[in-house]
């Protein structure tokens, strides 16, 4: 045993065995690290198809459900929708108010005007067909009052062209006819022209 012993003690013989040991644990290290690599990737894939299983059948990813479902994220349904059984409102016809809303407003140049002298002033409707031409009446037709004794201004005028009104109530004002002394009434019966206007003293 001491000849064994000694034998082994040499220099040579002593490096070789540290050697032999040295590259024998760098191989149990590295069988271990190769061991644990595979043994870590087989839990991961094992746990990834258990959560497959269990997991619902969704519209997202398998990770985009795993991170909201850590997040505590919960999605809403979206509601059902049953089949109405009351009619489109877009299928509703549109009533005649709405239509007479939508409408514009006649120009003041389509507008059929007459003007009537209830006075013994000669050439009296011929002065303001030239002033209301001026603001853009176009359509203006004259004619004498049933008596020549009216006082003031009486504006007779259809619904259809009411909007017109103001205009001439604004341009009787600025040629010096009070205002207090302009009447506006509901057209008179048979009345063809949009708007009739009695001129008086």
């Amino acid at each position: 045993m001491e000849r064994i012993f000694r034998y082994f003690q040499s220099t040579p013989i002593r490096n070789l065995v540290y050697a032999g040991a040295f590259f024998l644990i760098l191989l149990l290290v590295l069988g271990f690290f190769v061991w644990s690599l595979f043994f870590h990737i087989g839990i991961i894939r094992s746990l990834r198809i258990a959560e497959e299983e269990v997991l619902p059948v969704s519209t997202f990813h398998f990770s985009e459900t795993a991170v909201l479902d850590k997040l505590g994220i919960v999605l809403p349904l979206a509601p059902s929708r049953s089949p109405s059984l009351e009619p489109s409102s877009s299928t509703t016809p549109p009533t005649a108010s709405s239509t007479s809303v939508a409408a514009s407003p006649i120009p003041l140049s389509e507008i059929s005007l007459r003007l009537l002298n209830g006075t013994t002033i000669k050439g009296l409707v011929k002065v303001w067909q030239t002033k209301f031409e001026t603001i853009g009446f176009a359509r203006i037709q004259g004619g004498n009052a049933d008596r020549k004794d009216y006082e003031g201004v009486l504006i007779r005028a259809h619904p259809r062209a009411e909007h017109a009104v103001p205009f001439l109530v604004a341009e009787f004002t600025k040629r010096g006819v009070a205002t207090s002394s302009i009447v506006s009434g509901a057209p008179s019966e048979g009345q063809a022209d949009d708007i009739v206007i009695t001129l008086g003293k």
